[in-house]
């Protein structure tokens, strides 16, 4: 019994982690809590075991967060009581018994502070997204002054310009090329929580060699910045290149909003306020920016934030979680109408840009993306896109970005065949 009530205590640190694959978790602790419930001899151990299996299935059924968390964190706290109800041992024991008794303390210890990380990740997602850039690998880059730098071929790149705005990391950059074809109005990706334009330079700098000014907007991250915040910076970037287009040689007819992941959203759904009034009258937002982008680039874009919560990949659903209550400020993302608004698969018409839409096949979201695609051709909005079979290769998240990648190679060569075309129109 006490094996049985250990591992019921290390069986639901599972739920916190497979809340949107509960797949076989759910029966095999069903199955152990039956039968404890069977071998109790305590009334109260039977209540409450048998309380434990109407939860999980409940949460089996609703397929909620806060259901099986709330499950989760019960049954952490029945298997501690089943286990301290025991009776400690009576007579000598040998120094292997002692040992084995010190190293099971230790694991169920360390099972208990699991509980209770995972439980204070549940009530204050913003410790997990405080730390996004640990596990993104990315850098806090420090505040640089404003710089200018000409290059080769008459490009000249403004670096750590200052847009205004009332929230923090108000800085963007600017590439700009001689007669340039159009500019790519780029919003960096990390959950909301991490990443720098900084680090989208390489990315960005072929577009510049292909004939085309780029905008690289930094905006302030979670948990300093809440929804719609994100949106309310980059359209406070907008309008200032817009404001200042003559300056840099800016034609704002020809504006291409681009992001990846999280800026992939935001990008969209700056596209979608600037051209459906309706919805941002809906959103209660009203846009700086005035112009109409002639299109949009999704790269591995969050287009739907409801069902990028279930990838595949328990990792990656795992971190994304807290990163969309935090930023979103709710429990139950997929329950959440906030959230639902700020799908642009949800929300565009036939007024949204022609799109290029593509995405990775592994821990990413493609589902979303592959439905948007579909929508925007029912619309009847221009829509071009990539995506490979994960029988052909597997391809992670915002793969597109890495410059050494034969496939990433190929989406860019398709990128710049659509703004080609787009832009000849």
């Amino acid at each position: 019994m006490y094996f049985l009530d250990a591992l019921l205590l290390l069986l639901s640190l599972g739920l916190y982690l497979f809340f949107n694959q509960l797949g076989l978790l759910v029966p095999l602790l069903i199955t152990v809590l039956a039968y404890r419930c069977y071998k109790s001899e305590q009334k109260w151990q039977r209540y409450l075991t048998g309380l434990g299996i109407v939860g999980l299935l409940l949460a089996s059924f609703l397929g909620r967060y806060s259901v099986t968390m709330l499950v989760a964190a019960y049954l952490g706290f029945l298997s501690l009581c089943l286990i301290w109800s025991r009776k400690s041992p009576e007579g000598p024991s040998s120094l292997g018994q002692k040992l084995l008794g010190l190293l099971t303390k230790l694991v169920l210890g360390l099972a208990v502070v699991l509980h209770l990380f995972f439980i204070y990740n549940v009530i204050n997602p913003d410790f997990i997204t405080s730390h996004t850039n640990v596990f993104f690998g990315s850098t806090v880059v420090p505040e640089k002054a404003e710089s200018k730098e000409k290059g080769e071929n008459g490009v000249v790149y403004y670096r750590d310009l200052t847009y205004p705005s009332q929230l923090g990391n108000n800085k963007l950059d600017i590439y700009t090329t001689p007669n340039a074809k159009g500019t790519i109005f780029y919003i960096h990706g990390g959950g909301y929580a991490a990443g720098d334009k900084i680090e989208r330079e390489d990315y960005l700098f072929r577009y510049v060699t292909d004939g085309y000014n780029v905008v690289n907007v930094n905006y302030l991250l979670s948990p300093k910045a809440r929804y719609k915040d994100g949106l309310r910076q980059v359209d406070e970037a907008l309008a200032y290149v817009e404001a200042n287009a003559a300056t840099y040689g800016i034609d704002t007819n020809k504006i291409i909003l681009s992001g990846d992941s999280a800026g992939g959203q935001l990008a969209g759904q700056l596209a979608l306020v600037l051209t459906n009034p309706d919805y941002a009258q809906g959103i209660q937002f009203s846009p700086l920016a005035k112009l109409t982008p002639k299109g949009y680039i999704g790269v591995s874009s969050w287009s739907d934030i409801q069902m990028g919560m279930k990838t595949g990949v328990f990792a990656f659903d795992w971190l994304v979680a807290p990163l969309a209550r935090s930023y979103f400020q709710v429990l139950d993302v997929v329950q959440d109408k906030r959230v639902e608004e700020s799908s642009i698969l949800k929300n565009v018409n036939q007024d949204f840009p022609a799109s290029f839409i593509s995405d990775g096949n592994t821990g990413s979201f493609t589902k979303s993306n592959q439905a948007l695609v579909k929508r925007l051709e029912d619309l009847g909005v221009p829509v071009a896109s990539q995506f490979y079979d994960v029988k052909q290769v597997k391809l992670p998240h915002i793969f597109e970005l890495r410059l050494d990648n034969s496939y990433a190679q190929e989406v860019y060569a398709k990128q710049v065949q659509f703004l080609d075309n787009l832009l000849a129109q």
